[in-house]
């Protein structure tokens, strides 16, 4: 019972462990939708400048998008710079949840009954700094400003449940939000209740961009211009040659365009990815390293009690000897029982991974708790271990001496 109870724990640990590992795998896999490791982001945080009270938002908003634009048409203009955007959001975060229709549909008369998709800005030449790929359409340019019409781009998430098939391109969609907080503003919204919506078309689609956090299913999203939806605070990023060409590329050109604006940290989109998985990442090492420790204590374990066990029956076995048994049939015999005993606990420890099986489901992403690679990674080295562990006992079983067998009791 020892034996088996021991084997039954240690299978448990080291399956669970083997799903959790292949979980964080998965989640370290899972495609961003972006290609820019090199790419260099930093952050520049605009004030509204002060005007008289009563100044509509729309013209208190208006110098911030010229700004957002004036700087990254600066950076473009740098020696060895391929590409420069900027974003409200970065990959792998969460963005405004925003309510909406498609044209010629009603509003709900409850607003939380509306549909809604996360909502990001971005400028002309984010997409194609940050590596994202257009499967349709087209991105933002230069004349997608606050006079001209209101335009959003939309990821595959978004296509695939909202648009009809067929007409994704061209399908107009209405948006309620005029404002988010003291954050950003609509310019396209001429008044601050607009009870049909605000339209925007759907000019192209891109690969889903990750906009959520490892583990977790990618949300539908549309991206509304900056020029027609400047958020106070944006991420730029910045492709060049080098990470040194594309920092001096950003001093620059908020020099030219942007003096009084302050630079944040500068760090590669590379470098910011593997702090945000940092931790999933230590988590797999600890798994691995906590799961191979199981491992050998259970095997040390398996080796201790049926080394126990055999000189328990020293005089069982000396009679066997005695009798003509051949010493390799004792060995066999222990280990064939010692084989019976590793094959309960395996199948105790599996028992107890499918009892598990609903809280398992909870923490796993992509894998299923009966996994079969994972069943067979974890069981396949714990049983080997235990193998290797019950042939010093068994060997010992073969060098008993049946005279010293005889006279032990």
């Amino acid at each position: 019972m020892l034996v088996a109870a021991e084997v039954a724990l240690a299978c448990a640990l080291l399956v669970s462990s083997a799903l959790l590992v292949r979980t964080v795998g998965h989640m370290m896999d899972t495609p961003m939708g972006v290609s820019a490791d090199d790419v260099l982001v930093t952050t520049v945080q605009l004030t509204p400048p002060s005007m008289p009270a009563g100044t509509p938002n729309r013209e208190r908003w208006l110098p911030a998008a010229d700004t957002h634009a004036r700087i990254l048409d600066a950076i473009r203009q740098q020696p060895g710079v391929s590409g420069a955007g900027a974003s409200n959001f970065l990959p792998m975060e969460i963005g405004w949840r925003q309510p909406f229709v498609l044209d010629g549909q009603p509003w709900p008369a409850r607003p939380d009954d509306a549909a809604q998709a996360q909502m990001h800005s971005a400028s002309d030449g984010y997409f194609e700094a940050m590596g994202a790929e257009l499967v349709a359409g087209r991105a933002f340019s230069a004349f997608d400003g606050p006079d001209s019409t209101g335009v959003v781009v939309v990821n595959e998430s978004f296509a695939r449940r909202y648009l009809p098939q067929g007409r994704h391109v061209g399908t107009v969609i209405r948006l309620m939000a005029t404002a988010i907080g003291p954050l950003g503003l609509n310019l396209k919204a001429t008044s601050a209740h607009n009870p049909g919506g605000l339209p925007f078309e759907v000019v192209g689609i891109i690969r889903d961009e990750r906009n959520v956090p490892l583990g977790q299913t990618t949300e539908p999203a549309f991206y509304t211009s900056t020029r027609q939806f400047p958020f106070s605070e944006a991420f730029i990023a910045v492709r060049a040659a080098d990470t040194s060409t594309a920092l001096a590329a950003i001093r620059e050109g908020l020099r030219e365009a942007a003096p009084q604006v302050p630079m944040a940290t500068a760090r590669t989109w590379g470098g910011r990815f593997a702090a945000r998985t940092a931790e999933p990442r230590l988590l797999m090492v600890l798994l691995l390293f906590f799961g191979g420790l199981a491992a050998l204590l259970a095997a040390l374990g398996v080796y201790g009690l049926l080394s126990w066990a055999v000189t328990q029956r020293t005089r069982e076995l000396a009679i066997r000897l005695t009798l003509g048994a051949q010493p390799a049939t004792v060995g066999g015999l222990v280990l064939g029982q010692s084989a019976v005993l590793i094959a309960a606990g395996l199948l105790a420890g599996l028992a107890m991974v499918a009892a598990a099986e609903r809280a398992l489901t909870r923490v796993l992403f992509e894998v299923s708790p009966t996994d079969p690679a994972s069943m067979a990674v974890a069981a396949g080295p714990l049983v080997g271990a235990a193998l290797v562990a019950c042939l010093p006992p068994a060997l010992k079983a073969m060098r008993v001496n049946p005279v010293d067998g005889l006279r032990a009791e």
